[in-house]
């Protein structure tokens, strides 16, 4: 097991500033699918941090014995930002800028001092000491430091080395193992061996036979692993035949561990900052070696900070979620290493990324895209939306708001859904969602990752669908009994279309003393309804269809309803004619003293309407000019109210156009005599 030498540092607590990277959210999971075993459950408390020291140079050449001044650069890992740091060496406080270095806002120290070594017979190696410089050692040295290193004098002549691709694999199965490296000596021989990482049982391996270049070696060896383990891939020198030597000769070590690794991290990315500001990541492994530890390296490529807990990795070879609290950073991509070590070599490394900042989620999908409003005089009605998106960060809980700027008034509460994403950064959230005054409404889908909220792109919902094209098509029967005669109740079925889907007031006798009826449009804004009003004295009463909200009057449409009955009779005479020639439209049955406009279905103008007045009897006559260029063909006139087309299905004549000689020579327009008496010419 690796050991650690220092003082164990309490994180910061995570405190509101202006970047809250706030306290991680709840819900987290391990993602557990390498294997069938169950993930270690989650931690309570952070991982500690622990310091880490390094130097540059590692080693120096043999001094003379009058002292050679070397030069040394320390850089500092894992700080606590905020205090000061003091350098000591051999004991010995060093000399400025090493004696009261400034922790960095990401834990970073760094400082170069010069120091007097002296030469010796023997090897030396030098401490370099680092400590708080609120908490200096005393005397005797009692108050542990907080990082250790140490320079060697002279350099070791050893520098074999060599690294495997891969370093990682399956058992039961041959696998191939490139091996990179150098430092060796020219013209020995060099062989390879594949062993257990306790053990000399060996696995696989290659025959010594002299390196091309011992600085450039390029070798691959076949090995069948039996099993899950570390094992050791030794590359090592021996002298020629009959050539007996004293030193020993060049031996390099790798190691290659089975199976290969992986982890996760979530969130994996988080807003830039600095210290004292820190993320909250939880880090999970499976395929890692039972019973070692591991050690989480933060910014392993730049200014690392290091986490190392005291628990080990379950036997079906998974950990976590153990959470990290690293400081914040600038924008970037920054690598979290997972090192497994035996005491002091690393077995294996696994490796993941934490992005800076979150990437956009990707779009957010509503169903239904729209609803009905809430109508005046309906129950409330509810309606239920689901809504869905990608994108996501994995296992953290996404919020679901709908109508989060209070748009639908002080009556209505935003309805709220809280549901985690999954493990592919999938969400779905059901909402039962009050209907509101019409209006188009915002849906957030929001995120809080590391304090930060991050917001999905939503399209907005619209109430209604679509703008509402209200028409009443249909009043059968158009008229009833006067109440004197017949007092029993009318009843009268309605038709219309082009309504917003849900509930329809009806208003019988809108101008006067109403009646109110209720029916409700299908999906394509149609209905049928059967409405029974009282009987009324002799008159023409307006029938209102309409559907308003709280704010305003969405649509509304009107027909007619005449008392007593007569039937509704238009005549066109003559019944055929030519352009130019006028025609006369009789009209008789329609209500007394009303305005009724006249349609035809075809020809030049046909879509204006023709005003005309019924008289106190219900009747009227209208000349109508069929201009000298109009169509030939039947056409169709109707009647109806302003505002109502369609108030009198039944009113209906035909009039056909046929192709004629010339112009009636009693229109001086035409080219007839100036003094003939001029026709009387109605305008449409």
């Amino acid at each position: 097991m690796r050991r650690y030498v220092g003082l164990l540092l309490r994180l910061h607590a995570l405190r509101g500033t202006a970047r809250p990277f706030a306290i991680a959210l709840a819900g987290l999971l391990a993602l557990g699918v390498f294997t069938a075993g169950t993930p270690s459950p989650a931690r309570a408390d952070p991982l500690p941090e622990f310091p880490q020291i390094t130097i540059d140079p590692t080693c120096e050449a043999q001094p003379s014995s009058d002292g050679s001044v070397i030069t040394v650069t320390v850089r500092g890992y894992s700080f606590s930002f905020g205090r000061v740091v003091s350098l000591y060496w051999d004991g010995n406080l060093v000399q400025s800028p090493g004696d009261a270095i400034q922790v960095q806002p990401t834990g970073y120290i760094e400082a170069t001092f010069s120091e007097t070594i002296f030469g010796s017979s023997d090897p030396t190696s030098h401490t370099i000491n680092a400590f708080y410089q609120d908490q200096p050692p005393d005397d005797s040295g009692s108050v542990p430091p907080v990082a250790t290193t140490y320079i060697n004098v002279p350099c070791s002549t050893d520098t074999s080395h060599i690294t495997l691709t891969p370093d990682c694999g399956s058992a039961g199965a041959p696998i191939t193992i490139h091996i990179d490296g150098g430092g060796f000596f020219p013209g020995d021989p060099l062989g390879v061996t594949v062993k257990g990482l306790f053990d000399d049982t060996v696995y696989g391996s290659i025959d010594p036979a002299v390196p091309a270049d011992p600085n450039a070696v390029s070798l691959e060896v076949t090995a069948t692993l039996p099993g899950i383990g570390a094992y050791r891939v030794i590359a090592a020198q021996q002298y020629p035949p009959g050539v007996e030597g004293f030193d020993p000769l060049p031996i390099a070590t790798a190691y290659f561990v089975v199976p290969c690794s992986q982890a996760s991290v979530s969130p994996t990315c988080g807003p830039q900052g600095s210290g004292p500001d820190r993320y909250s990541i939880q880090v999970s492994g499976q395929g890692f070696l039972p019973g070692l530890p591991v050690t989480i390296v933060f910014d392993a490529a730049g200014q690392a900070e290091y986490f190392y807990g005291q628990f080990q990795v379950n036997q079906d070879g998974t950990w976590g979620p153990a959470e990290i609290q690293p400081y914040a950073r600038g924008p970037g991509v920054y690598s979290i290493v997972i090192e497994q070590s035996n005491d002091s070599p690393v077995l294996h490394r696994t490796v993941t990324q934490f992005s800076v900042e979150c990437p956009p989620p990707g779009g957010v999908t509503l169903n239904p895209t729209c609803a009905s409003p809430q109508f005046t005089g309906d129950q409330p009605q509810t309606f239920q939306l689901n809504v869905s998106g990608a994108g996501f960060q994995a296992n953290l809980p996404i919020i679901v708001t709908f109508d989060p700027d209070r748009k639908s008034g002080p009556s209505f509460t935003p309805e709220t859904s809280q549901v985690a994403a999954d493990g592919g950064g999938n969400f779905s959230a059901t909402l039962n969602v009050a209907a509101r005054p019409a209006g188009q409404y915002r849906i957030a889908v929001e995120q809080q990752v590391n304090g930060s909220v991050i917001e999905g792109n939503v399209p907005p919902f619209n109430m209604p669908c679509a703008p509402p094209s209200a028409k009443i098509t249909a009043v059968k029967p158009n008229c009833g009994d006067d109440v004197n005669v017949n007092p029993a109740p009318y009843s009268v079925e309605v038709v219309g279309r082009g309504f917003i889907p849900g509930f329809v007031q009806l208003v019988f006798d809108f101008d006067g003393a109403q009646e109110l009826f209720s029916t409700t449009a299908n999906g394509n804004g149609r209905f049928d309804a059967t409405i029974t009003p009282t009987a009324r004295p002799a008159g023409s009463y307006r029938i209102a269809a309409q559907q308003a909200d709280a704010n305003a009057m969405l649509d509304q449409a009107f027909a007619s309803f005449g008392v007593p009955c007569s039937e509704t009779l238009l005549i066109v005479t003559p019944n055929s004619t030519s352009p130019g020639f006028v025609v006369t439209v009789h009209g008789t049955g329609f209500p007394a003293n009303k305005p009724v406009e006249l349609r035809w279905s075809y020809g030049i103008g046909a879509a204006q309407p023709i005003e005309v007045t019924a008289d106190a009897t219900g009747s009227f006559d209208r000349q109508v000019l069929i201009f000298a260029h109009d169509f030939v063909g039947e056409r169709q006139v109707t009647a109806g109210m302003p505002g109502s087309p369609n108030a009198f299905p039944g009113a209906e004549a035909t009039l056909l156009v046929e192709a004629g000689q010339g112009s009636p020579p009693s229109y001086p327009i035409f080219g007839g005599d100036p003094s003939d008496q001029p026709p009387i010419i109605l305008r449409r």
